[in-house]
């Protein structure tokens, strides 16, 4: 996916919410706190599984009235689940938990499927991703990255990456390569470090680098090809890294670029001071809110659209090979009266929900997206009634939002 080098500029589309649902949940199968990942079937467009910081693991049924069906397996229900992956042939489902162990499960197979542990860290599993057939990898705080064959019983990882830092978050492009030699993992750690990997020499680092963005990193996206890769942070930033013409520092840094995203526009505010009888001082301030990138996914056919979605509750479509923004939604509505902490602040707005979590499905005509609580306010910024504000939404994808722009000389 080759990259133009032309400027990033907004675009004045904006999208309604109106055809966006809610999957339909019954109170006793509702998660109970933030949902922390979301994962679709390779292989059935309309099973989408959800993870949540409730330790529980659900399947939608999209496609029969986006019913919810809970797996009937026991992972851990008080240990947070922070990632979960289909198997590439859509077989099991792999999960991630805090209490330190990966766990393997097989919804679709049977009535009575079974869990099993495939390994553990010493630390809580922040990614879990399958990258071959037989073969999954797993990132942890515990500062490594491991591989596993799910075939073996013997709970001992295969090889082991030991990391900078802490492992943030991981991403793998084994889903949209024909090929193994196609086939990169890309790792985001604390500090900003960004460890590649090239999967036919899984043992070793392929490149160590840092970003241009100036704090934590919170996601990050391999291009579909394995030629460049996307990073977010929690300062409402992007950084597209091209690596198509070369991963030499002056090809390198020639196609790479950021973005800001997921802020409010600069508000003025006015303030009079220093007063006397016959002048006054006007100080005037603005203000912009910055909220944190919180997920971001590519377009599984129109590999050039991405989208990013963020603590201020919005998602935004973008042609990363225009550097264009191609659409943005407004702010996701809340459910129920929001009741604040502090009676003071009754009447302000309330503060905006968030998006923690994105899914395209396999066709690519459906986003899920996770509305919730990310704790990006703190402890202060919780309430009880948040917890019911947890849920998981359906977008229909329209073609103004994935297809390119109509000019010539356009690259992919």
């Amino acid at each position: 996916m080759g990259y133009r080098n032309t400027p990033l500029f907004p675009s004045s589309a904006q999208g309604t919410l109106a055809n966006d649902t809610q999957l339909l949940q019954s109170d006793d199968q509702d998660h109970q706190d933030t949902i922390s990942c979301l994962s679709w079937s390779p292989t059935a467009e309309n099973l989408l599984a959800t993870a949540s910081w409730d330790g529980k693991l659900r399947i939608y049924d999209v496609g029969s009235g986006a019913k919810s069906v809970v797996v009937p397996a026991t992972v851990n229900p008080s240990s947070p689940i922070l990632s979960c992956d289909w198997t590439l042939d859509g077989t099991a489902l792999l999960i991630g938990s805090a209490d330190n162990n990966i766990y393997m499960t097989t919804p679709t197979t049977n009535t009575n499927p079974q869990t099993t542990i495939i390994g553990s860290h010493t630390a809580a599993i922040r990614s879990v991703r399958n990258i071959s057939p037989n073969v999954i990898v797993t990132g942890s705080y515990d500062k490594t990255v491991k591989y596993w064959d799910i075939r073996q019983q013997t709970y001992a990882a295969a090889t082991t990456l030991t990391c900078l830092e802490r492992v943030y978050s991981l991403d793998t492009n084994a889903r949209f390569s024909s090929t193994e030699d196609d086939r990169k993992l890309v790792i985001a750690t604390a500090q900003g470090n960004i460890h590649l990997v090239d999967l036919r020499y899984p043992g070793i680092f392929l490149d160590t680098r840092s970003t241009s963005l100036h704090h934590q990193i919170t996601a990050i996206r391999s291009f579909p090809d394995g030629k460049g890769f996307v990073v977010g942070g929690v300062e409402g930033r992007c950084v597209v890294v091209d690596e198509s013409k070369g991963m030499n520092r002056l090809a390198r840094e020639k196609n790479e670029f950021s973005f800001k995203c997921h802020r409010t526009l600069p508000e003025t505010n006015n303030n009079n001071t220093n007063k006397t009888r016959t002048t006054s001082t006007t100080t005037t301030t603005t203000t912009t809110k910055i909220y944190p990138v919180n997920d971001i996914r590519f377009h599984p056919i129109h590999h050039a659209t991405m989208v990013t979605a963020g603590s201020d509750g919005t998602f935004i479509f973008w042609d990363a090979a225009s550097r264009q923004k191609k659409k943005s939604y407004p702010t996701v509505p809340y459910k129920y009266k929001y009741k604040y902490n502090n009676a003071n602040q009754e009447n302000d707005s309330p503060p905006p929900l968030s998006i923690t979590a994105l899914a395209f499905n396999s066709d690519g005509k459906k986003l899920a997206y996770a509305v919730g609580y990310d704790w990006n306010r703190g402890h202060a910024g919780n309430s009880p009634e948040l917890e019911r504000e947890t849920r998981v939404m359906i977008h229909p994808v329209l073609d103004d939002e994935v297809m390119p722009p109509r000019y010539d000389g356009r690259r992919y």
